[in-house]
């Protein structure tokens, strides 16, 4: 009885397995299913495949001329293909786009794009039969009307343009389409060029950062990039003779940074503003997708915040966060908060609870842990230290025991060579402080140095460099140091032991 059970399930299974697969090769050749279910299998592409693709030029001294095609039918990327730059001459690029149960017989999917000035066949072997169609500024377009040529994962199923001769798209799915766009323009930084995805629109990756097992966690801090559309010109290079004067800011200051990014391998980066160089940078979004291809390509997470430069250019912050948000690896909610210190202004509140529940509502109502460490202002209201941890441990999302450091004044101080930095300032005997001759200890924070050669910075033989952070949890240690790009490459500049045990700490005087 048993048997004749197991039998019948095995050929139940079997039947079942024969079915589907003779139903989803139908499917593939004469579309048998539903749009509902065709359009779950794997091999359809959800959303809009593109069936064409054009150039459209305009002159504001031609009023004959429009850069607008029937909006019914084709969409405008809405990127200047002159980036502005062109006296009275605009050119847009145009897509026509349908989803895939809209196709008609006659539509036909496109499924390669390239540039150039000849038909792409044109002596090519084994190409001699394939149809390119010709479109304005040298683009060349292979177009299919196969039947399920929009399920192909060859099928291009959107459109972008970016800028400059080192653009690059670091989205899952996307690439860059050979050379740019034949147009007349003014220099490598206005080279429009497209962007193309094929098949379906990928999963974002979105990894969260952790302790590692041997307890130890590395953060790196990017700060002053200042990116261009195109390569960008240098300011201030040190040495100013380095490669007979010949310098290209983005390039070098990419090469920099992924070469620390190579022998640093940290867990996490931060980059803490004017990734932008905003008035270089007509189109904000080429010089994002340069910075975050260097993280996506080796699977480290990272994050932003923005410099006064950002949002000079193309795009202000919300845009760039979207656009930021929408790339894989980018770490767009916090795992853990840590308050560090005076989250109470003890002199304005004499009623502590009703100050520690504002800022603990912020965590609680968005389901992110936090964590606190007590200021010397915390409790010089109602509530002495331990009252308030009682409170604070009793609250949802509160994750530690909270550590009870001697807090240090922050003030602005502008160095001789104009880097700005945050200087932890503390005179208070037994404060746990290493400071220098004068009183002050010597840890630079904030902007970390600058590390970019688009901005001014190379003052007095400044060299750029780039801020580490090593947290050991093994032995209740951070250290923070810098890297240079010229010079002592190698050697960890201005190393500091910050935090140990439970106690702040800075060292000797640092030196440029």
């Amino acid at each position: 009885m048993t048997r004749r059970i197991v039998r019948t399930i095995c050929q139940l299974g079997a039947l079942t397995v024969f079915t589907l697969v003779i139903v989803y090769f139908l499917d593939n050749q004469f579309r048998v299913l539903p749009s509902a279910i065709h359009n779950a299998l794997p091999a359809h592409h959800p959303g809009l495949v593109i069936t064409d693709i054009t150039v459209t030029k305009c002159s504001r001294v031609n009023v004959f001329s429009s850069c607008k095609l029937d909006p019914d039918l084709w969409h405008r990327v809405e990127k200047d293909l002159y980036l502005g730059s062109g006296w009275v001459s605009s050119a847009y690029v145009h897509i026509k786009r349908k989803k895939e149960e809209e196709l008609l017989p006659d539509d036909k999917v496109i499924i390669d794009v390239t540039i150039g000035r000849l038909d792409p066949s044109t002596g090519v072997k084994g190409e001699g039969n394939e149809k390119w169609e010709s479109r304005p500024a040298g683009l060349w377009l292979k177009r299919s009307a196969k039947r399920h040529a929009s399920d192909s994962a060859k099928a291009i199923t959107a459109v972008d343009v970016l800028f400059g001769a080192d653009a690059v798209d670091p989205r899952d799915g996307w690439e860059v389409v050979g050379t740019a766009l034949l147009l007349e323009t003014a220099g490598e930084g206005q080279e429009a060029r497209l962007s193309v995805r094929r098949g379906k629109e990928a999963g974002h990756v979105k990894p969260v950062p952790r302790v590692n097992e041997n307890g130890k966690f590395k953060i790196m801090q990017v700060a002053d990039l200042h990116l261009s559309t195109g390569t960008g010109a240098c300011r201030d290079a040190e040495p100013a003779g380095l490669n007979g004067g010949h310098c290209e800011a983005d390039p070098r200051t990419l090469e920099f940074v992924g070469k620390l990014l190579d022998q640093e391998k940290p867990d996490l980066v931060v980059l803490s503003g004017d990734q932008v160089n905003g008035e270089t940078a007509p189109d904000a979004q080429s010089a994002i997708f340069k910075y975050a291809e260097l993280f996506i390509k080796r699977k480290i997470p990272y994050a932003t915040i923005f410099g006064n430069h950002d949002d000079e250019g193309s795009l202000p912050r919300a845009g760039q966060m979207a656009l930021i948000e929408s790339l894989p690896y980018y770490q767009e909610k916090p795992d853990l908060v840590v308050l560090s210190g005076d989250q109470v202004n003890g002199e304005t509140a004499p009623d502590a609870q009703s100050a520690i529940f504002k800022y603990a509502e912020l965590f609680i109502k968005r389901k992110i842990p936090y964590a606190t460490i007590f200021g010397n202002h915390d409790d010089e209201g109602s509530l002495p230290r331990a009252g308030q941890m009682a409170l604070i441990e009793s609250l949802p999302y509160y994750s530690f025991t909270s550590l009870s450091l001697n807090t240090a004044t922050t003030v602005f101080h502008e160095k001789e060579n104009g880097e700005k930095a945050l200087r932890r300032q503390d005179s208070t005997p037994g404060s746990g402080m290493h400071c220098t001759e004068s009183g002050s200890p010597a840890l630079w924070m904030c902007y970390a140095g600058g590390s970019g050669f688009g901005g001014y910075g190379g003052y007095g033989g400044y060299h750029r460099r780039v801020r580490f952070f090593d947290v050991d949890l093994n032995e209740a240690r951070i250290t923070t140091y810098k890297r240079v790009e010229y010079g002592e490459v190698e050697k960890r500049i201005d190393e500091q032991i910050i935090v140990e045990g439970v106690g702040r700490k800075g060292c000797e005087k640092e030196t440029r």
